[in-house]
């Protein structure tokens, strides 16, 4: 699929994607980051897709005591009375470019990264996160931008960090 894009629009640079579960598309968008940050592309587009809906997912989840929630139903993460949780599929393509270039064409920015963090955690299944993982993201994702708030380019308060939210009870308790 990648190579479909860039056949299409002519474009030239980097061509992968890496996965990695329920982070691929952060994982996607720190590689498009980095290229940026690295002077290795000037811009860099960045994205994920998801359609796993399968019946061996279903299976798999019912298995671990995580039923699906039924569809007249909303997904209710960190809420003890919720019945499940919902697969979802779906997709986004995001264009990285260096600030100071995107200014000089006149480009509306809707974002700015100033840095990210990632960790690997040790469990039983891709849903069942322990809290030293989640404590590794976010201390490498706070050292990621650690600098930037020091030298007042960034406000705490501006910070966004992205619970995974899987709705399963295990999940909700750690996150």
């Amino acid at each position: 699929a990648n190579a479909c894009v860039v056949f299409e629009y002519g474009l030239r640079g980097p061509c992968y994607a890496l996965s990695g579960a329920c982070a691929t598309g952060g994982i996607n968008l720190a590689q498009g980051y980095e290229k940026i940050m690295h002077s290795k592309a000037d811009a860099m587009l960045v994205g994920s897709t998801s359609a796993l809906i399968v019946p061996e997912l279903y299976a798999d989840y019912s298995a671990r005591g995580s039923p699906m929630t039924p569809r007249n139903e909303p997904m209710r993460p960190f809420d003890k009375n919720r019945s499940g949780f919902i697969l979802g599929e779906g997709a986004a393509v995001l264009v990285l470019e260096d600030e100071e270039k995107a200014l000089r064409r006149g480009a509306h920015i809707y974002a700015i990264i100033d840095g990210y963090g990632e960790a690997t955690d040790v469990s039983t299944h891709f849903a069942d996160v322990t809290v030293q993982g989640y404590l590794d993201s976010l201390n490498a994702a706070l050292s990621g931008v650690k600098s930037f708030v020091e030298h007042g380019l960034l406000y705490p308060d501006k910070i966004y960090f992205s619970a995974h939210g899987t709705a399963t009870r295990k999940n909700d308790e750690v996150e």
